[in-house]
């Protein structure tokens, strides 16, 4: 379930967040959502018939997929369907990289994370400390654990910040109301989403206790925010730290 969900989930952001890069057009977000959200579901929905015409109930098994490929292709199938994903697995990586690493320059130039993370390649306008950052962070992560335990805590995890993030709507609506806002959304939807946040949350901890111990892998995020962008404010030598970071960075990666 939680994987299932996490792949639909992670494709439309992707899907979303290029479509955003080539179009940046606000107006056009609730379309790119809309239309990146229904792709992804009539593309799996029409997999999971395929799987249901080709198979038995019997014929059913982790490996659903390969025996549709033999089933349909022959010995041929042995090859293809690895092929595919392969590169399914490949492509979703690339998407990842390209727009995980724009987060990191979005909260970069905010404020929220180190300046540092905001620097952009001179010539070839690409966000190349982010994407190192991201890069290294997500091999500490793979080297950490087998996949189906990765998969659990970022699913996990992701929903806590998305469940932040739908709450942080009435937040911004009560505490800035005449907020300039490009687009806006229903009033009842990110409380719907909230409440659906929640027990994506709640479940899991419930079903097993251990998941307490995930939410301790954003104990770092939180003491990278307070030590080097709250304090900062107050401590010179963190200030200093911190423009020292960016202008080596800067020299060393050809970047601004």
């Amino acid at each position: 379930g939680n994987t299932r969900s996490t792949e639909v989930k992670d494709k439309t952001i992707i899907l979303n967040s290029s479509y955003l890069l080539c179009c940046c057009g606000f107006r056009n977000l609730p379309k790119g959502i809309t239309a990146g959200l229904l792709l992804v579901i009539v593309c799996y929905v029409c997999v999971n018939l395929s799987y249901f015409t080709v198979l038995s109930k019997s014929e059913f098994s982790e490996s659903v997929a390969h025996l549709v490929g033999i089933k349909v292709l022959g010995q041929a199938g042995l090859l293809f369907i690895p092929l595919c994903v392969t590169l399914s697995t490949l492509s979703a990586a690339c998407g990842s990289c390209m727009t995980s690493s724009r987060i990191l320059v979005a909260g970069g130039r905010e404020g929220f994370l180190p300046r540092v993370l905001a620097l952009v390649h001179k010539s070839r306008s690409t966000p190349i400390i982010a994407i190192i950052v991201h890069s290294f962070l997500s091999s500490i992560f793979i080297a950490g654990g087998t996949l189906e335990s990765l998969v659990n805590a970022f699913s996990f995890i992701q929903w806590i910040i998305y469940g932040c993030a739908f709450m942080a709507v009435y937040v911004l609506r009560w505490k800035e109301p005449y907020l300039d806002r490009p687009y806006k959304v229903w009033f009842w939807l990110p409380g719907l989403m909230t409440l659906a946040s929640a027990y994506l949350i709640i479940d899991p901890i419930l079903e097993n206790p251990s998941y307490l111990f995930i939410m301790l892998l954003l104990l770092p995020g939180l003491a990278v925010f307070f030590i080097f962008i709250r304090q900062q404010m107050k401590c010179s030598a963190l200030r200093q730290l911190n423009d020292s970071v960016t202008m080596a960075s800067m020299k060393a990666f050809n970047s601004s």
